[in-house]
């Protein structure tokens, strides 16, 4: 009978392989389960993390791909982690959570689990296993099962451990590792055992060195059957492969801790992770992962996104024609489009790039929908007026960042619309009610966003290209009865325009203006406030303050020049950050400042000038300059930014740069009686 070109596994491979896979060097993977003694209590992890309530000591994972009973392949994964619990506050490493998913016959299963808890009583170690009553099953809806159990006996300094092993139908998710995490490892390592069959992209990130990093192939042997015929000896073929074996380790690796302008951590957790590009039949090429042309092609002929976009939608000239005006140009028509359905429709839910339902018409009859509907309804729009319009999908910052190169969709999680005008590409998120024409919000720059076009063009998104302005005049005089007073008029740059615009709409002007009061402090008496131009995102926020000075009586006056606009402290108090300081955008602020000496007193203290530059380039600058004549004291203070990431190497620099704008524009102006 001849073998048809189809072929399914099934019999198990011949060549079985060991857990542990390599002996590295001098070194070994420190523990095993089960094997324990009053040596392991001693370990510590001042060397990693002194501050850590709990460490792992070990935590060693496989994934390998193996032929199964069904006729096919599943994934074996295997997990063992030894932690030691330092406080009370490390007890909850003990609560252990494994999500499996399951769809129809394809599952992932847990095959075995055991678990143990160790302490040291008057030197001798007492163990406490795991029981299978301990274990506890969760039904997260149609596809998802949570297995989960907590280790009992456990206090300060108990060493727990456990190893489980799962199998799964699920090819596309080989499982990703984590190197690095809220707590110190001691020991991270991970291998995978992959036939020539299946190709994955492995993606790797993190700022962590390898131990080891290597490469290995052995041979193994499958043998198969046709499936389509009936099952005897005599259609059964032998077919030996390639075996690819991946083995990474990691060792004490510091704990990532949330810092300052962070974007997400998962960003830049030391990690390894996997996404299925094809395989073979065993024998016969299938692709699984696109091109992006293909995958734009998919999504702009799927009702559920593009499909409504290049079809007649005679219904939108009359929805149109009274949004639009004669002689507009593309610009304008844009403009009017966008704020048209910007305060028209009410966003319920900003993630996904999804219509709720089917027909752009649907989202203008219901008045509003997630995000995705609002942006590819205003697509529509725009292409319906003639402009070359198309949505784009992109990664926010707390959904981590999206491949700069392959189609991976799962990484993406919000659309957007976009328009090219006059050889500009013009970015809009209509579901946002603050954003102005032409902007995005600040998690938005994230990296490279896709244009949903026959190319699938990039759209470089990144913060550095973001510029925030914003500009302050204070004037200190002596009033009619010679006590000083203040007035500071702020012109916000756009994003701080639009957290004042939330905050006034929010909670109204009298809690803002509350506000402004704490901001000013006990030295200050807030006598007027002003604010313009909060009501339309269109429209440009200034503040205008008056204030009173609550000391004017005294002998020594102590006057803080830039007031509540200094900065009042660095905000990297860490001596040590390893991974990026990612700012929302750049920024160039100025703060003037006239103050006028009143009679009756004399110049005991001035701040001195400075000027100072990060980079060589002066792409981060901080000028600080005073000029004194008579009773007359003008100063100026100015911080550019002009990029808004830093590598981890530019890091001490940073701080530092940041402890001397704190410093300097917190010297104070003493006036004295005379």
């Amino acid at each position: 009978m001849a073998l048809k070109v189809t072929l399914r596994i099934y019999l198990f491979t011949i060549i079985c392989y060991s857990w542990y896979p390599f002996a590295i060097a001098q070194e070994t993977t420190p523990a095993q389960f089960g094997k324990i003694s009053p040596e392991d209590f001693k370990v510590k992890v001042s060397t990693v993390d002194s501050t850590a309530d709990a460490m792992i000591i070990a935590d060693v994972g496989e994934s390998a791909i193996i032929a199964n009973n069904k006729g096919w392949f599943s994934i074996e994964y295997k997990h063992f982690r030894r932690a030691r619990i330092l406080n009370k506050n490390g007890y909850d490493i003990a609560d252990v959570v494994i999500p499996l998913y399951v769809d129809g016959a394809d599952q992932e299963k847990l095959v075995t689990l055991k678990g143990n808890t160790y302490n040291l009583v008057n030197g001798k170690v007492e163990t406490t296993k795991f029981e299978k009553d301990q274990l506890f099953t969760d039904k997260q809806g149609k596809h998802h099962v949570i297995k989960k159990f907590t280790l009992a006996s456990v206090k300060e300094g108990s060493i727990i451990e456990y190893e489980y092993k799962t199998t799964s139908d699920f090819l596309f998710n080989l499982p990703s590792w984590s190197f690095q995490g809220s707590l110190p490892r001691l020991w991270s390592e991970y291998t995978t055992r992959i036939p020539q069959f299946f190709q994955y992209v492995f993606l790797s990130q993190g700022y962590q060195p390898f131990l080891v990093k290597e490469n290995r192939n052995s041979m193994v042997s499958y043998t198969v059957r046709d499936q389509t015929g009936i099952q005897t000896d005599q259609n059964a073929v032998s077919i030996t492969a390639n075996l690819s074996i991946n083995h990474w380790v990691m060792k004490d690796v510091p704990p990532l801790k949330e810092e300052p302008y962070t974007s997400t951590l998962a960003n830049h957790l030391s990690s390894i992770q996997f996404q299925l590009s094809g395989y073979a039949d065993p024998l016969v090429p299938k692709k699984i992962m696109n091109s992006w042309p293909e995958t734009c092609k998919q999504l702009l002929l799927d009702e559920d996104f593009g499909a409504d976009l290049d079809k007649s939608n005679g219904w939108m000239d009359k929805y149109l024609s009274s949004v639009l005006s004669a002689g507009q140009d593309q610009l304008a028509k844009a403009q009017a489009i966008y704020t048209h359905v910007r305060d028209s429709y009410s966003c319920t839910q900003r993630e996904g790039f999804y219509l709720t339902k089917p027909g752009l018409k649907n989202v203008v009859e219901a008045k509003g929908g997630k995000s995705s509907d609002i942006n590819l309804l205003l697509t529509g729009l725009l292409r319906h007026a003639g402009l070359d319009a198309w949505p784009a999908i992109l990664s926010t910052t707390d959904n981590g960042y999206a491949h700069p190169i392959y189609p991976l969709m799962n990484k993406y999680n919000i659309v957007i619309a976009t328009a090219a005008i006059g050889g500009k590409t013009y970015v809009m998120d209509a579901s946002n009610t603050q954003l102005p024409f032409g902007k995005l919000s600040p998690d938005c720059y994230n990296g490279v966003a896709r244009k949903i076009n026959a190319l699938g063009d990039p759209i470089t998104l990144v913060s550095d290209s973001l510029m925030e302005h914003k500009v302050v005049n204070i004037r200190i005089v002596p009033n009619e009865k010679g006590e000083l007073a203040g007035q500071m008029d702020t012109w916000p740059g756009d994003y701080e325009s639009i957290r004042i615009r939330t905050a006034i709409k929010t909670k109204g002007l009298s809690e803002f203006k509350k506000k402004v009061i704490g901001d000013l402090g006990g030295m200050f008496t807030l006598d007027e406030l002003k604010a313009k131009g909060y009501s339309s995102p269109d429209s440009s926020v200034s503040l205008t303050y008056n204030y009173s000075f609550n000391n004017n009586q005294e002998h020594m006056l102590y006057i803080l020049p830039l007031q509540q606009e200094a900065t009042k402290e660095n905000p990297f108090k860490s001596a040590v950050r390893n991974y990026p300081v990612e700012m929302p955008y750049g920024f160039d602020e100025v703060i003037n400042v006239s103050l006028i000496v009143p009679e009756g007193y004399a110049v005991e203290e001035i701040p001195k000038p400075v000027q100072v530059s990060l980079d060589e380039n002066r792409n981060c600058m901080f000028r600080f300059l005073v000029q004194y004549d008579g009773n007359n004291i003008q100063l100026s203070s100015r911080i550019i930014f002009k990029r808004a990431y830093f590598a981890p190497e530019e890091y001490a620099n940073l701080r530092e740069f940041f402890n001397l704008i704190v410093k300097k524009q917190g010297e104070q102006i003493v006036l004295k009686k005379i």
